[in-house]
Formats: C-alpha cells, sequence, structure tokens
C-alpha cells in the first residue's frame, strides 16, 4: 500500500520528529510504499493568496476573484504553482495520509492549516454544485484513509460523555478538515503530557504509536464517510464517541432516510406519563442504532393522552434489523397494557429534506 505522511513540526529533536522516525520504521517493515513532506524543510508557503496561481489575479471586486473561484479555475486549467501541484500528486497517490504535528492553540499549526487550504482544493476534492464531486462521500478523497498522530503539552481530559473543550477541536480536525474531503478518519493518535510524563510514559505512547502503524489499514475508521444527519454533540469528538458511531454531513436537499415510520399511541386515560416513561429506555437504546438516525417520542399539545412516534431509517434494511434487535423485540407487549387501542401506524419515502 502507499502512505504519505504529512509532517509539520520545527523541532528535530521533539517527540514528534520521533513519531515520525517510527512510522518510517514500520511502514518499511510493513512493506508499504512511503512518500514524506517535511513542511518545515520544505519551506512550505503557509497562506493561501494569490501567489498560489501561475495566472494574474482578475481585475476589479468579483466573486472570481475569491479564493475558491481561483481554485476551481486552477483546476480546470492547470494553473496551481509547483508547489501545490506536487502535493496534490502525493495526495492522489496515496491510500493513507499520516498527519503529525503538534497541537496549537486547539488547532494544527498554521504551516500545515496553511497546507490543508491550499493542497486541499475546491473543485477537485470537495465542492457544492460539481457535476461529480460533493463533500464527505461524494468528496476527492473517498476511499483513502487518514490518521492523525498528535503531540500535546496539555494533560488528557477526562474521559466521559461530557465533551471537552480539546475534543470539540480535534473533530474540527477530524470531521471538517479531512472527513469532508472524503477521508475515511481513524481514531487519532494523541501524545498527551509529552513534556510532563517522564521517559517510561513516552516510550510506552511511541510503541502505542507503532502499533496503531502496524495496523494502518485494518482498524475500522472511527469516522466513515456517509451520507446523513449531523450526531448528537455528546457523540462527537472520538473519545466521547463509541466505536461505529458515523458523522454525517448535513442534510440540505438530501434526505437522510429512505423510510419514516410515524405511529399515533393512544394511552389509555391517565396513563400517558407511564406510556412515555415505557418508551425512553427504547429511544436510548435506539442511539446506538446507525440505521436509524431518528427516532423520537412526540407528545400532542391538544390531547393529553396522545403519544407519537417518529422513526426514520436509512433503508429498509435498517427498519428490518431494528424490528428484531432484542432492545426492541418486546415493545408490543411491555406497552400493551398502557394503551386504550393498537398503534395507527404510517409508512412514508422522504423525498427531499433537510433533516429527515
Amino acid at each position: 500500500m502507499k502512505v504519505f505522511v504529512v509532517y509539520a513540526h520545527h523541532d528535530r529533536n521533539s517527540f514528534a520528529r520521533g513519531m515520525l522516525d517510527r512510522a518510517l520504521e514500520v511502514l518499511a517493515e510493513e512493506g508499504h510504499e512511503v512518500r514524506v513532506s517535511d513542511l518545515h524543510a520544505m519551506n512550505f508557503k503557509a497562506v493561501a493568496d494569490d501567489d498560489d496561481f501561475t495566472t494574474p489575479r482578475p481585475d476589479g471586486p468579483s466573486s472570481v476573484t475569491s479564493y475558491q473561484a481561483r481554485q476551481k479555475d486552477a483546476v480546470e486549467l492547470g494553473t496551481f504553482t509547483q508547489d501545490i501541484l506536487d502535493e496534490q500528486d502525493k495526495l492522489d497517490w496515496a491510500d493513507a495520509v499520516l498527519f503529525i504535528f503538534p497541537y496549537y492553540f486547539f488547532n494544527m499549526p498554521a504551516i500545515l492549516k496553511g497546507w490543508c487550504e491550499r493542497v486541499i482544493v475546491y473543485w477537485k476534492y470537495y465542492a457544492f454544485d460539481h457535476p461529480t464531486i460533493g463533500a464527505y462521500a461524494q468528496a476527492g478523497l473517498s476511499g483513502k484513509r487518514a490518521l492523525i498522530g498528535m503531540t500535546s503539552g496539555a494533560p488528557a481530559p477526562e474521559e466521559g460523555l461530557t465533551v471537552s473543550r480539546h475534543h470539540e477541536r480535534i473533530e474540527a480536525m477530524q470531521n471538517g478538515s479531512l472527513n469532508y474531503a472524503g477521508f475515511d478518519v481513524l481514531t487519532p493518535f494523541i501524545a498527551w503530557g509529552v513534556p510532563w510524563v517522564g521517559q517510561e510514559a513516552l516510550d510506552a505512547r511511541m510503541d502505542e504509536w507503532a502499533d496503531r502503524l502496524h495496523n494502518l489499514f485494518d482498524e475500522e475508521p472511527e469516522i466513515p464517510v456517509a451520507k446523513g444527519p449531523t450526531p448528537a454533540p455528546e457523540l462527537l469528538t472520538g473519545r466521547a464517541r463509541s466505536p461505529g458511531d458515523w458523522v454525517w454531513p448535513y442534510g440540505n436537499d438530501r434526505a437522510i432516510a429512505e423510510k419514516v415510520v410515524m405511529a399515533k399511541l393512544k394511552a389509555q386515560s391517565g396513563k400517558s406519563d407511564a406510556l412515555v416513561d415505557k418508551l425512553r429506555p427504547y429511544v436510548e437504546a435506539a442511539v446506538n442504532d446507525i440505521g436509524a438516525p431518528i427516532y423520537s417520542v412526540l407528545r400532542s399539545p391538544h390531547n393529553s393522552d396522545e403519544v407519537w412516534l417518529i422513526e426514520a431509517y436509512e433503508d429498509a434494511d435498517a427498519h428490518k434489523r431494528h424490528q428484531q434487535s432484542p432492545s426492541f423485540d418486546g415493545i408490543a407487549a411491555d406497552l400493551g397494557g398502557l394503551l386504550a387501542a393498537p398503534p395507527e401506524v404510517i409508512t412514508l419515502r422522504p423525498e427531499f429534506s433537510k433533516g429527515i
């Protein structure tokens, strides 16, 4: 396999440099072909501007002078500067890309951010109105995987369902910079507290890094590209997200489901609160069902005994899997004593929407 390493650290004595050296050893052991862009050694230009193009800037204030419009023209005309073309050649060549860098101000360092802005260009790797290229599953880097290897002076944030500020920023890099362009993104490797943890801990972390690289093409992506809704905030950032949870693009005019089921439940008089409480664990169980992006209980403001259940499924198979799930197998019997009448069920097919 072919691996492209984008390395962004100025210090040859850094732990990040050690990660680069170890990566080259492991990738060679695995028999992979490797190319490296050491951005500081290359003196890579970090600022996105008009100097990124070999054609002059159009005269006058106009939308065609925007950086994105100029990138589109450059893709069609081949008018990027050579440093950008060289990096795109490596990106197109690779099956996987490693990004090794220090964590600065809740983000990647400026030289790597500039690399992303200048190299992962509009109309080649992502677009809004391109005939074949879009974002996420439709983006130009689909089929490739990406792994962030990051060092930090900050201590590791506490685990738990509350997303830390670090995790929110990491999610922006994972989803906004990489998954959006089509990468299947692996769980990031983060060496926390590098200046403070001691050599023994650093050695252990380096061994963990090597293990991740040995399995670069075997482990499941943390964020595989897909169509559908954006997940709930408590699932974001990798550390709070469970393995297998998906990150999805926003709806726009694309339906996120092929099948929607709406059920009206009529509670026995005075038992609507008990009915809602009975439904709560089923909704909680549906959180982990990636085939059911929407599973919601609603109350009627006009009839206190009327409860609605709205379910959205990616396709008919997802609905079938949901019905056969052990978590939902006994729902009819569980609710039977609380209902005044059989549920009224309506099945719908979304055509286009924002949301469902």
